[in-house]
């Protein structure tokens, strides 16, 4: 048992390094796709964000848009995931145990953040000119990870009772 929970220790460690450079490189993406958005919409030409975006070309306005909105959505929960995410490899390298309220609680974060999201990227993958069986693929893809992430609060809710429980016995 103590050699998993060394191991365990050392992987998180290292994978909240990890984390927490996907958390900026994700967000100086999302950045960046916006700056490169906004600067096609207020003068600029709009060949740079249909070079890095699946649009055609000549895609109206709109389209545009909620492709941009989309794409700067999803890099962005992405980032948020990758921060949370890299808190609780933080905790689990640090901490007595993993089964935390404080890890359950960042749990929850990710599955109450995929529950907007899954509306507003359902949405936009309908206004970004995509069918109805894709927008309602991503609005269940969403949905499913936020189940996921709430089943996953509720093990780690339970994984503390028992921890505490355990702590108290001895």
């Amino acid at each position: 048992m103590k050699g998993d929970i060394s191991t365990l220790r050392k992987v998180c460690g290292y994978a909240k390094s990890v984390l927490f450079m996907a958390f900026f490189a994700l967000a100086a993406l999302a950045a960046l796709v916006a700056a490169l958005g906004a600067h096609s919409f207020f003068g600029g030409s709009a060949d740079l964000v249909e070079s890095i975006l699946p649009m055609g070309p000549g895609a109206p306005d709109w389209e545009r848009a909620a492709l941009v909105a989309e794409s700067v959505l999803v890099l962005g929960m992405g980032a948020a995931v990758a921060g949370i995410l890299s808190r609780i490899m933080e905790s689990v390298a640090s901490e007595p145990s993993p089964f935390t309220l404080k890890n359950a609680g960042l749990l929850k974060a990710i599955a109450l953040m995929f529950l907007p999201a899954s509306a507003a990227l359902f949405v936009l993958e309908l206004l970004a000119g995509r069918g109805p069986a894709e927008a309602v693929f991503v609005l269940f893809g969403a949905l499913l990870v936020s189940l996921v992430m709430y089943c996953l609060t509720i093990v780690f809710r339970y994984g503390a009772a028992l921890q505490k429980e355990s702590d108290e016995t001895l």
